[in-house]
């Protein structure tokens, strides 16, 4: 009796060795036009990078601090160093615009003996006490991490003054007049301008502090949910303050950011009681004085009862955003600020987006 079905394995079609071959090079040929028809994405690029212009009336300088400071003094004026970075464009634009077009240059050129200094530079820096550094190693021991830094001497080399980062004309203004007045032998820098702004504000306010929904309301930063916190000093004198709120705080990444934290806003020129983040009873005015942020709008990063950063000068919306996500993620709890800013950038530009540091 035969079998209802056949038990043997079923037929194979048998292939020559060549077709195989041929198939293998069709699909290889068919892959390679795909790849060609989806090109690999396009990396992004760094837009705005500026190199600096040195103004023509800066003076050539051998870096020996105390010998610039003598020579400034036999003009009647204060050594200002310039400490610039190649690319900054915080440091080409306050040196053109400040230093170069504004209202007050030639009161700058009268009170002032200024020298540039390279921050990654080999030239030496001789200091006071006769020691030598390298331009690189003499902003290293300074910790210059926002440029333009500037540094103000007296007539013995002593420093009197630094301020980190880019100033506007408005806001750059009365803080080289504290120096020319010699202003600093009385009162702090902080105290000058609040007398100086409160007046402003009396007499001719620009600005008027707005609530807004991602503000939290409170008169004690020490209890506060477990999250971030940032703070946002302004004042009535703020001019820079609208579009601060309306370019950094209210873009999407930077509230995408903020949900994590909590958002206080302080008048920087209050003298309300505060309970500052240590839980020290403070004022708003007071409390900026501590922390050492004079501009407007500045900004105090806190977590977990410690200052993690502060920005106290213009920036972009770029570094705003780095230092907000750096402190927001809690990032800097395993990695190092610059280790998190260089994976940040190159993901940015790896995803195809550009960075704009446009000023």
């Amino acid at each position: 009796m035969k079998p209802l079905f056949n038990q043997s394995p079923p037929c194979r079609a048998s292939v020559a060795p060549g077709l195989w071959v041929g198939r293998l090079l069709l699909f290889a040929f068919a892959l390679a036009l795909l790849t060609a028809a989806s090109p690999a994405l396009a990396k992004g690029k760094v837009l705005g990078v500026r190199d600096m212009v040195k103004p023509s009336w800066w003076q050539l300088s051998f870096l020996d601090i105390a010998e610039d400071a003598e020579a400034a003094a036999d003009e009647g004026k204060h050594l200002l160093m310039y400490f610039h970075l190649k690319g900054c464009p915080y440091c080409a634009k306050m040196a053109e615009e400040n230093f170069s077009t504004s209202s007050y240059v030639d009161f700058l050129k009268d009170n002032f003996y200024v020298v540039e200094v390279d921050t990654r530079g080999d030239r030496e820096v001789t200091l006071p006490d006769g020691e030598v550094f390298s331009e690189a190693e003499y902003a290293d021991q300074l910790k210059v991490r926002f440029t333009p830094g500037i540094l103000f001497f007296n007539g013995d080399g002593e420093q009197v003054l630094r301020v980190d980062g880019y100033r506007s004309n408005e806001q750059f203004e009365p803080i080289v007049r504290f120096v020319a007045e010699e202003a600093y032998k009385e009162k702090t820098l902080h105290t000058y301008l609040a007398e100086h702004k409160a007046k402003l504000a009396a007499s001719n306010p620009s600005y008027t502090l707005a609530n807004k929904p991602y503000f939290t309301s409170t008169d004690n930063l020490a209890d506060l949910p477990d999250k971030p916190v940032l703070v946002v000093f302004e004042d009535a004198t703020c001019s820079e303050c609208p579009a601060f709120h309306r370019d950094f705080l209210e873009d999407d990444y930077s509230r995408e950011l903020m949900d994590r934290m909590t958002v206080v806003r302080l008048d920087a020129l209050s003298e309300e009681l505060l309970v500052d983040h240590t839980g020290k009873t403070t004022t708003p005015r007071a409390y900026a004085e501590a922390l050492g942020v004079s501009y407007r709008p500045g900004v105090a990063l806190i977590d977990r009862g410690e200052v993690k950063g502060i920005r106290d000068s213009i920036s972009v919306l770029y570094h705003f955003q780095s230092q907000l996500s750096y402190i927001a993620t809690r990032a800097y709890l395993t990695q190092s600020r610059r280790e998190f800013s260089r994976a940040r950038q190159k993901q940015l530009l790896e995803s195809g987006k550009d960075i704009d540091l446009s000023l």
